[in-house]
């Protein structure tokens, strides 16, 4: 890897993704903290605490390569988009929206500005991301942005006790189209 890279923060006409700060511990908490959304990511226990934040907060200072969003829709944190390092040109993609803000198409905003940077300022080849098989939504959002869903695969879930068929999706630079 080469230097660390700096979160962005970056302008929508809704949204404000920005670095995480520790005052969005107590948001994080009561927002992933809903089975619903839990449920869908492949890395969350449930229930979620307030430690579980703290630490999440915590060890990104630890992963200097990877780029984590708040997504502030002037309310506060109300998500969160990230880039995690893979290598030097390869980001893996990941994302979550509290349910309050659900069906208004904030994520899909959101993760369109994150890609956006990924493939201009960024400089990044290739964005890899995964779904579980039942997350119709996540997967819509990649549809929208052009990934292309590949092989079929099996996903950690801690929040549902088990793990779930998944499905694997990428998108390279040559294949993304900005949304205007």
């Amino acid at each position: 890897m080469t230097a660390a890279v700096e979160t962005p923060t970056l302008r929508t006409p809704r949204l404000t993704l920005r670095p995480p700060r520790s005052g969005d511990a107590g948001r994080i908490v009561s927002l992933i903290g809903e089975y619903a959304v839990a449920s869908m990511l492949a890395a969350v226990p449930h229930p979620y605490t307030l430690r579980d934040a703290r630490d999440w907060l915590e060890g990104r200072v630890e992963k200097p390569d990877d780029i984590s969003c708040a997504i502030d829709d002037g309310t506060g944190l109300i998500g969160v988009a990230s880039l995690a390092a893979v290598d030097a040109r390869t980001r893996r993609l990941g994302f979550w929206l509290g349910a309050p803000c659900w069906g208004r198409g904030l994520m899909s905003e959101a993760v369109g500005a994150l890609v956006a940077w990924g493939f201009g300022p960024g400089g990044l080849d290739r964005i890899e991301s995964s779904a579980f098989l039942d997350n119709l939504a996540s997967r819509r959002i990649h549809a929208k942005l052009g990934f292309a869903e590949g092989a079929e695969t099996v996903l950690p879930s801690p929040a549902r006790g088990r793990s779930d068929p998944g499905i694997l999706l990428s998108l390279t630079r040559e294949d993304w189209t900005p949304i205007p």
